[in-house]
């Protein structure tokens, strides 16, 4: 029903799951009674599931109880504080009010790392990086008001009136897997980016299967599956003709769902480097069917950095602006191969021939002809056609991806 599921939010979030409407911001007097939540979610339930009738338009907000490492007293603390003075205005302004008592740094970096202080504009790694600053500021401050020390220097509500310099948060983040993966380990899944979102276009053009196509696959099958490593466990073969082997048991994850794999004793001494947990992979084998949920047989792991050259079906070079014809042979005939190459050349009446080459010129669609292809034609006169007629994004080094499409795709 094209639910939207919202990170976690210090400023808005519950410690279950919320329904919002949307702008409703999560303090006192924005919408609705308390301006916060229109309905209730168990948190400990898929929130898809449990949202079959609501308002149009809304939001679940995921809630703060769900992450891993926050209790029922912290999150009290949390909403406590918000809608008895409003939103927290960044982490350092967050560890001078709350109950530090409550809410300690194992609670406030997992907060973090669930994405819950991304609305206040700073950087996860540069929260974390900040932590202990904001944490021994807090116990400064929350100490001070304690014992009053504050004086005639302290406002109405308790807080200091001094002039103190403004906190420094940076800029610095991590890369994008590893702020995933640490999303992942405190919510338990991806909520602000799925890992593959990059690779979209490369599994499309690669792949010729999803994890859910298998379960209209026949037994036997041949088929192609991309996507990111779980996880793999090695185990012992019990019965059959590799009793007493070591079989790899790969789970597979891609946009649409994930499998089990397994992988053979003489491909597991080969590929296991390769099969390493969120590593991004290409596997192709065999659907297997005799249990209730498909699972795929493997005879090759291909790396995600290999995709083009292994499951390149054709090589499409527009001349339309004109080159050398013989250093153009010269690069083909350097990398032989088994992928066709189709030109693109220009007629006088404002139409394209595609013209397939002799066999002879067959290439192996490698990144060192890409490289030197490119910076003869150009970036949008190069494209590899992949599963489907689909380009197969590559990227060369100062130049950047090539188109998606090109104007005159294979025929065949």
């Amino acid at each position: 029903m094209g639910i939207t599921i919202e990170p976690p939010d210090v400023n808005a979030s519950d410690f279950e799951f919320i329904v919002q409407r949307p702008g409703t911001s999560g303090t006192k007097g924005t919408d609705g009674a308390d301006g916060r939540v229109d309905q209730k979610l168990c948190s400990k339930e898929d929130p898809s599931e449990s949202a079959r009738e609501l308002p149009e338009k809304s939001v679940i907000r995921f809630g703060l109880g769900a992450i891993k490492g926050v209790g029922g007293k912290a999150v009290a603390a949390i909403v406590d504080e918000r809608d008895h003075k409003g939103p927290y205005e960044n982490l350092f302004d967050f560890c001078e009010r709350v109950d530090l008592a409550a809410v300690n740094r194992a609670t406030i970096e997992a907060l973090i790392c669930a994405g819950a202080f991304d609305r206040t504009g700073a950087m996860r790694k540069a929260l974390i990086d900040a932590l202990d600053r904001a944490i021994t500021g807090g116990q400064t401050a929350q100490q001070d008001r304690r014992s009053g020390q504050l004086g005639l220097f302290a406002a109405d509500d308790g807080s200091s009136v001094t002039d103190q310099p403004e906190p420094v948060i940076g800029t610095e983040e991590w890369s994008e897997s590893d702020m995933l993966a640490r999303e992942k380990a405190v919510l338990g899944f991806y909520i602000t980016r799925h890992p593959l979102a990059s690779c979209e276009r490369l599994l499309n053009a690669c792949a010729t299967a999803t994890t859910i196509d298998l379960g209209r696959r026949r037994d036997g099958d041949e088929v192609v599956v991309g996507g990111m490593v779980s996880s793999m466990r090695i185990v012992t073969a019990k019965t059959g003709r590799n009793k007493g082997r070591r079989l790899g048991i790969v789970t597979l994850e891609d946009l649409k769902g994930r499998v089990e794999a397994i992988v053979f004793p003489d491909d597991l001494i080969q590929y296991q480097a390769v099969l390493a947990p969120d590593a991004i992979a290409f596997l192709e084998g065999s659907v297997d069917r005799k249990r209730e949920e498909p699972s795929l047989r493997v005879s090759r792991v291909v790396r995600a950095a290999d995709a083009v050259g292994a499951f390149a079906r054709a090589l499409v070079l527009d001349l339309s602006q004109g080159i050398p014809m013989d250093g153009l042979l010269g690069l083909l005939r350097a990398h032989p191969g088994d992928c066709p190459v189709y030109l693109n050349v220009e007629t006088g009446s404002d139409f394209v021939a595609q013209i397939e080459c002799h066999a002879s010129l067959r290439v192996v669609c490698e990144m060192s002809l890409l490289f030197n292809l490119v910076a003869c034609l150009g970036p949008e006169a190069v494209c590899v056609i992949g599963h489907g007629q689909r380009a197969i994004p590559f990227a060369v080094e100062g130049v950047g991806l090539p188109s998606t499409t090109h104007a005159n795709p294979v025929v065949v």
